[in-house]
């Protein structure tokens, strides 16, 4: 395909906008390219998904593929079928399961480049998913931290030469800027002077909330006073809603499902926890330090990359509930500490993780799969 029109067309495609990571990537992504040099497509494969009135009016199509559970053999050809109408010179895949559809029918529709961003640290285990991932006809695979880039090349066993690491970006200025703290906390029912640790994450095993749970035990073992605000939904929520009934904190714990106002959730906390076992390069963790929060964390996969232990927060070993309860207790016990490892988070998100510059390494490597170069 020759690029006979004056925008270089990006068709992303995705399983579905939901509430996640790799999700609000894809919408930043959408939403603050450069409109006089590229033109978005969305493609999702199943449904649209919560987040999708985000970036339907950036959006020059929003296309809803339903794909079924199951292998859809058509829908490389509808896929080739789309990007063929609408003159698509890059396509997009995001994670695995768009990758196999995406590569296809792109490779079908003679599309000029194919790009596949590995958002997390998942390796597929299935022998022929790690060998479609060796023999896809990608043009550029991007991982999201370095840690995510090792393991693509050491365990899938990708060519090096093809991999680079753009890290994840955000907005910083939506949660640098003054929130009202006590909007979010009188919806809780906790004071204003209560000690509040928050998660924002999906609800699935490798976030390990129940390792969070046990730690926070041991929190309230010694500040009784102190609440743990679980934002998210996902597939765990009923098992741990169970484990904080058992473990005697339900009175302690709010669970609230998915919420789209982060930026307020985040000014009213006074501590940013989470405890994965796996991270490619948590999106929320960015958030909450552009927040001004300090973090305690584990040191999984690409968090260390993001979080400077003793310098923007504490990094703890991987499921370690004594030694996580112990950095959030040091955290509680020092304001003056929590307030300057929250400034320099800010500080080190603004400088290295901001928005614009990983959109701006997404517009280069498009021009250069088109035109051989910058643009």
């Amino acid at each position: 395909m020759t690029t006979s029109h004056s925008r270089i067309t990006v068709a992303h495609v995705v399983l579905s906008l939901d509430v996640g990571g790799l999700e609000r990537v894809v919408v930043s992504l959408i939403n603050c390219v450069d409109r006089d040099r590229f033109r978005p497509i969305l493609c999702c494969l199943e449904r649209e998904g919560e987040l999708a009135n985000e970036v339907r009016g950036a959006c020059d199509l929003m296309a809803v593929m339903d794909k079924r559970p199951g292998i859809a053999y058509i829908m490389p050809f509808r896929l080739a079928s789309l990007f063929r109408s609408q003159g698509v010179d890059v396509v997009h895949c995001h994670n695995f399961g768009p990758l196999v559809y995406g590569s296809l029918g792109g490779q079908l529709a003679g599309c000029r480049g194919v790009v596949y961003t590995v958002h997390g640290p998942e390796i597929p285990s299935k022998r022929r998913h790690v060998m479609f991932q060796r023999v896809a006809r990608v043009s550029r695979v991007v991982t999201v931290s370095d840690y995510v880039r090792r393991g693509a090349i050491d365990l899938v066993g990708l060519d090096p030469a093809k991999v680079t690491t753009i890290v994840n970006g955000i907005d910083v200025g939506r949660f640098a800027s003054e929130k009202d703290r006590s909007e979010f906390r009188s919806e809780l029912g906790v004071p204003d002077g209560t000690p509040l640790l928050g998660i924002v994450a999906r609800l699935t095993p490798e976030k390990d909330h129940e390792n969070l749970l046990y730690a926070f035990v041991r929190v309230v073992s010694e500040r009784r006073d102190a609440r743990l605000v679980i934002v998210g939904s996902g597939p765990a929520m009923s098992g741990l809603k169970r484990k904080a009934a058992e473990l005697g904190i339900v009175d302690s714990v709010r669970f609230t499902g998915t919420r789209l106002d982060v930026p307020n959730i985040l000014a009213a906390l006074d501590l940013f926890v989470m405890t994965s076992r796996e991270e490619g390069l948590g999106i929320t963790l960015l958030e909450a330090m552009a927040a001004g929060l300090p973090v305690v964390a584990t040191a999984a996969g690409g968090i260390p990359e993001i979080v400077v232990d003793e310098v923007t927060g504490y990094l703890v070993p991987k499921a370690s509930p004594v030694a996580f309860a112990h950095a959030v207790l040091r955290i509680l016990s020092d304001k003056s500490g929590a307030r300057r490892m929250g400034e320099e988070g800010r500080k080190r998100v603004a400088e290295r993780f901001s928005l614009r510059r990983m959109v701006g390494d997404y517009e280069k490597l498009y021009s250069q799969l088109v035109f051989g170069g910058e643009r």
